[in-house]
């Protein structure tokens, strides 16, 4: 899928930087603003963007939790190795 060429690079980039708590507010605003303009030119749907972002979605909700503790109740598709390596990169 095409979107998989945005999506892949993006998430490589993402784990390579520091976050502080208004930097983690701005990804997630800026994921959201991408998600919704690449779904509005698209025809397969806001479900296969979903899907294709859901990694990105993921590491932007734990970049904005409140708590570390709090990542336990954060569903997503990262592995409980890469959940540790994202909350490392809050600052």
């Amino acid at each position: 899928m095409t979107v998989t060429v945005l999506v892949r690079p993006w998430e490589t980039i993402i784990r390579g930087l520091k976050f502080t708590e208004l930097g983690g507010l701005k990804f997630d605003r800026d994921l959201r603003t991408i998600m919704t303009y690449l779904s509005s030119q698209t025809t397969f749907g806001s479900g296969v963007m979903r899907d294709a972002f859901a990694r990105l979605q993921h590491i932007s909700a734990l970049l904005t939790l409140e708590s570390p503790e709090d990542a336990d109740d954060v569903g997503g598709r990262l592995t409980q190795h890469e959940i540790k390596a994202v909350l490392a990169q809050r600052i």
